[in-house]
């Protein structure tokens, strides 16, 4: 690839396995961060069978946010990875958990990892826009005209009164 063997370094770069380290590769290259995002989006048509899948998972790493909201890609590469590569690997992935129940250990896991991670927040809403914030955020927002509670959509609404929980709002306080 010129890209690789001919790299334009502009400010800032990122280093890239020039054989990914998964199919065994060791030497590196510096890329700029366009670069370095176009060398893995290739990479998902440059492969097959079990390495395929590992760049697909390794691009589709590059195209989401962050849990900072961190990361930038354009139409073509959102489009490419939801609807070509992402259910690729939900296929492979997914039928082979289908139906299998969680061992009780990871279900525990699961639960540790959210136990009180939404102690002290509320939800408030506006324009049918729901936010669950800090007690402190929550009564500015508050004076900025949001009100209390969430907003369930219509679809969400009906689906609660199929498994009769059409009180669901009321019951939780919102």
């Amino acid at each position: 690839m010129s890209i690789v063997s001919n790299p334009t370094i502009e400010g800032y770069v990122e280093q890239h396995h020039i054989i990914p380290r998964s199919m065994g590769g060791k030497d590196t290259v510096s890329l700029s961060a366009r670069q370095h995002f176009i060398c893995h989006w290739l990479l998902t048509k440059m492969t097959q069978g079990d390495d395929r899948l590992k760049m697909i998972s390794a691009f589709s790493k590059m195209c989401f946010q962050d849990r900072y909201g961190h990361r930038y890609i354009n139409s073509h590469g959102y489009r490419e990875c939801r609807d070509t590569l992402m259910p690729e690997i939900g296929r492979r992935v997914g039928l082979s958990n289908k139906g299998k129940p969680k061992p009780a250990e990871q279900i525990q896991k699961m639960k540790a990892g959210m136990a009180g991670k939404h102690i002290g927040k509320r939800w408030c809403n506006k324009d049918g826009q729901n936010k669950r914030v800090v007690q402190t955020k929550y009564e500015q927002l508050l004076k900025e005209g949001w009100l209390p509670g969430r907003v369930f959509s219509k679809k969400t609404q009906e689906l609660f009164r199929k498994k009769g929980l059409e009180g669901r709002n009321k019951q939780l306080g919102r």
